[in-house]
């Protein structure tokens, strides 16, 4: 299972690749400030920041590159805004240009969710790390993701192997965990 906790960092300034949030209202004017390489790569991907929608971005070296995200114009991003770059980028650092990823954390930990329960080698990608200015957020987010994770893992699992007393053995473990204590009701008291 993923430390959702390893995803979302602070940033103390360490090196990252950028994330530029582009909304349409303001897409022709960014692009007009690019250099004719970026304008280029943009144009050849078809990216005209529409939300979701993902561009990556030639950099001054040879080397070096940063990313374009689509997003709804608001001044706060939602949480799912950064879910779908967080699953397609590959492993790596990364840095929003300009903005705050407030609860959009939450989306960019649980874009990398997986299911590999019934897999012979669970997936070996590499995690997309964020680095963000909030670091008071990122303990709260982490435990949301990791409970949202629990909740997907469960439906996910097929009903030959979560029947009820598995799943009783689930919320045991669960409470166990968190001090919690669990009542069970079964037979003629459930009837």
């Amino acid at each position: 299972m993923t430390d959702f906790h390893e995803l979302i960092q602070p940033d103390n300034g360490q090196a990252a690749i950028d994330i530029h949030l582009l909304d349409k209202a303001g897409f022709e004017d960014w692009l007009k400030a690019q250099s004719d390489a970026v304008r280029v790569s943009v144009h050849a991907q078809k990216f005209q920041a529409a939300a979701g929608s993902l561009a990556i971005l030639p950099g001054e070296n040879k080397d070096g590159w940063a990313a374009a995200i689509g997003v709804g114009g608001n001044e706060k991003l939602g949480v799912w805004e950064l879910a779908k770059a967080s699953e397609s980028l590959p492993g790596g650092v990364y840095r929003l240009v300009g903005a705050e990823a407030g609860e959009a954390m939450l989306g960019w930990m649980l874009g990398q969710y997986s299911f590999d329960a019934y897999r012979s080698e669970p997936s070996k990608e590499a995690a997309r790390i964020l680095l963000v200015k909030e670091p008071g957020r990122i303990d709260a987010m982490g435990d949301q993701a990791a409970a949202t994770a629990l909740v997907r893992d469960l439906v996910n699992r097929p009903a030959s192997d979560l029947g009820p007393e598995q799943l009783e053995e689930e919320v045991r473990q669960f409470a166990k965990a968190h001090k919690a204590e669990v009542t069970v009701t079964i037979g003629d008291a459930l009837e």
